[in-house]
């Protein structure tokens, strides 16, 4: 009996520890990162071929989807976390490069928060926000409702 209950304790601790976002740590955001948009181009297309959307639509909705993966390969966005609470973000999109200002701050659950310099409240709790986790060695968006965590297409990595 020991032996089974040990057993389910260890499972539980692995798939919980395994499936479980971390809390962002100043130090782990040193250096730049890069922002990838994780959108499933097949999944979009098979959910286009459901019977029910209108054969005008499922064109319509196909020709704008290729268009909007194709923007999106045009698109490079660097972020890099300064110093008080500073972010610089570097868009480089269609040969053109443009830099902007941002703030970032760790809110008191361990999530960071990305915000621009008119809409900073440092040390605020975000029940309504996107907020960002540590996940193997990434950085995850996720949109917070309440308590509730729903994860976003787009992560940051870490350049080297």
């Amino acid at each position: 009996m020991k032996y089974t209950a040990l057993l389910l304790l260890m499972l539980f601790t692995i798939s919980f520890t395994a499936n479980a976002q971390n809390k962002v740590k100043e130090r782990d955001l040193k250096g730049n990162w890069k922002m990838i948009i994780d959108i499933d181009e097949e999944e979009i297309e098979e959910e286009l071929k459901d019977d029910d959307i209108p054969f005008l639509g499922r064109v319509f909705a196909k020709s704008v989807s290729s268009m909007v993966f194709g923007i999106i390969d045009e698109i490079d966005i660097e972020m890099r976390f300064m110093d008080d609470n500073r972010l610089k973000i570097i868009v480089e999109a269609f040969g053109e490069r443009e830099v902007e200002y941002g703030t970032w701050y760790i809110d008191s659950h361990g999530a960071l928060v990305l915000d621009d310099f008119e809409h900073i409240n440092v040390g605020d709790d975000n029940d309504d926000n996107d907020v960002w986790l540590m996940k193997n060695d990434r950085l995850v968006a996720y949109e917070q409702t309440g308590k509730h965590l729903e994860r976003k297409p787009i992560y940051l990595k870490r350049m080297y």
